[in-house]
């Protein structure tokens, strides 16, 4: 790197949460090394690294256009880039040694933008800012399902199919009409097996009974259609009437519901 002549190239390699590796590079051509490929194709450029000795977080940004070979908005939206591992190198385009290792971190905010993304790269020390423990909360703080809950989400799931689809983000199945209350399956994910976003999920925002209806927060990245099939399965909104009257599980309920608010304990004596 102290050499006159400078014939260095940036290059990242991106491991998604379905495994899927991406490799670019900042040179105009693709750089192998290692056994990997380094794809020019995808335009990516990075910003000035921010790097110290202490446990800091170190951070840099980057940018690129979509492309059909590599990151497509679409794997954005579905949130195959959410926390995804970060190896970083520069490269001697001249030869395709390696000048530097720049170290591993992870995908931070990853923002569409109007012509591509935009990634933010935080360093292995971001784990440390993290607040590892439970909090003492009103709420249950279990994921449903998971060994602290202990419900078999299966005996609450429903398997059907789309027979009016308004949106990606809204859609009817009218077998659903008159099987559960309005807001059962708020709050639980719904997940489709066929069509085009077949192995995709959301989170269900509104479900209402009267017509068998579903809405989602986030809409589907592809069109439903009609006789596309999926999976959902009942929401928590984690109180404990829900627990209750929902799931049979209030054995389990984790929240700290009898423990006084914060406006109780800073009272005035005598109130």
């Amino acid at each position: 790197m102290a050499d006159r002549a400078i014939t260095w190239a940036r290059c990242a390699r991106v491991i998604r949460s379905d495994a899927t590796v991406i490799a670019f590079t900042s040179h105009d051509k693709d750089l192998t090394y290692d056994g990997v490929t380094y794809l020019s194709s995808i335009s990516y450029t990075p910003s000035n690294k921010d790097a110290n000795m202490t446990l800091s977080v170190n951070n840099s940004d980057m940018t690129g256009y979509f492309s059909i070979t590599g990151i497509v908005k679409e794997d954005i939206e579905n949130g195959l880039y959410d926390g995804a591992e970060v190896y970083e190198l520069i490269l001697n385009f001249s030869d395709s040694t390696l000048i530097k290792n720049l170290g591993k971190g992870f995908l931070g905010e990853v923002e569409i933008t109007e012509n591509g993304f935009k990634a933010e790269y935080r360093s292995l020390t971001q784990k440390l800012q993290q607040v590892i423990g439970n909090y003492y909360t009103a709420e249950c703080d279990a994921q449903l399902g998971d060994t602290r809950c202990g419900v078999n989400i299966a005996s609450f799931t429903y398997t059907g199919a789309v027979t009016t689809a308004t949106s990606n983000q809204v859609f009817i199945d009218s077998s659903l009409i008159g099987t559960q209350s309005d807001d059962y399956y708020n709050y639980g994910l719904i997940t489709f097996t066929s069509g085009l976003n077949s192995g995709l999920s959301r989170e269900v925002k509104d479900y209402t009974d009267a017509t068998g209806q579903i809405t989602t927060f986030l809409p589907f990245s592809f069109a439903i259609a009609v006789t596309d099939t999926f999976t959902v399965y009942a929401g928590c909104d984690k109180r404990k009437a829900t627990c209750i009257s929902t799931f049979n599980n209030v054995v389990n309920f984790r929240g700290f519901d009898m423990i006084p608010s914060i406006d109780q304990v800073s009272k005035f004596g005598g109130q």
